[in-house]
């Protein structure tokens, strides 16, 4: 909604260009395309209602009129949530017109083979407790996995013929930690939308009660989807891993009573009595 165009010209010659290539790629009864126009939305739930409301609306019509002339082949849109999720036009049936599919974290013999994409590449090694610390610290969240291999490999100037060991791990992450990048950006914006997320990752991280991962509850399905939360072994809620819990707890400036160190347990992070979160950095492991 706050987003302005500050270009109507390139505005106008995008949309013509697109126009073009629909009809120079739409064929005809007799004469197949020779290619098909695929468009990507990007940040979708981010666009006014009001506008989405009309674009499928289009959509099905489109698509009941089976005609390709002028038309994309396909469309795909990205973001958090799916059609289902939100609150639009619930005239519009999206399950005959859609197929969707979610992004899994990176498990660790997939963070394993990435990295080796890259010592096969440069010839530079990392110690195997560096790549299971890094899956155990990002839970394999593809951004803060490649965020956390890139400073490894790119900013800490480590020579390429050294072996990256826990000592560059401890440098990397403490960086990570203090940096506000995009993905820390977006987690740190989609939790201040609703204070009630406030209360509820509060008592989750203080381990007061376990709060059952039940997706029918609309805060804990919103904070699953932004990727906040994710479900234990034990069908509880869990921040969804150790660097957004260390976010989480630094915007709400959380003082934790007694040790409850249990989360990082495999971390080394310990609290202090009367100490508040924010004020420790895990180092590691």
């Amino acid at each position: 909604e706050k987003t302005k165009i500050t270009n109507q010209v390139s505005k106008r010659d995008c949309f013509e260009d697109l126009a073009n290539l629909l009809i120079s790629n739409s064929g005809s009864q007799t004469t197949p395309a020779t290619q098909r126009v695929v468009i990507i939305i990007d940040e979708f739930d981010g666009i006014p209602q009001t506008v989405v409301s009309d674009f499928l609306h289009s959509l099905r019509r489109i698509y009941l009129s089976g005609v390709d002339s002028r038309c994309p082949f396909s469309l795909g849109i990205v973001g958090v949530k799916s059609i289902t999720q939100l609150n639009y036009d619930r005239s519009i049936s999206p399950f005959n017109i859609q197929d969707e599919f979610a992004l899994p974290n990176f498990t660790l013999e997939q963070v394993q083979e990435l990295l080796a994409q890259y010592t096969e590449a440069v010839g530079q090694v990392f110690a195997p407790e560096v790549i299971k610390a890094l899956h155990r610290q990002t839970a394999g969240q593809p951004f803060l996995v490649n965020r956390f291999a890139q400073i490894l490999t790119e900013e800490l100037n480590i020579p390429k013929t050294e072996c990256i060991d826990m000592t560059h791990f401890s440098e990397a992450h403490t960086r990570l930690l203090r940096e506000r990048n995009v993905n820390i950006q977006h987690l740190i914006t989609n939790i201040r939308k609703n204070r009630r997320f406030e209360t509820l990752l509060m008592g989750i991280i203080s381990r007061d009660r376990g709060v059952d991962f039940n997706l029918d509850n609309e805060y804990i399905d919103e904070l699953s989807a932004y990727g906040v939360l994710s479900e234990d072994p034990d069908g509880f809620c869990k921040i969804a891993n150790p660097i957004y819990q260390y976010w989480v707890m630094e915007m709400f400036q959380l003082t934790i009573n007694g040790w409850e160190g249990e989360y990082f347990q495999d971390n080394k992070i310990l609290v202090k009595p009367g100490n508040t979160a924010s004020s420790t950095v895990n180092k590691g492991n």
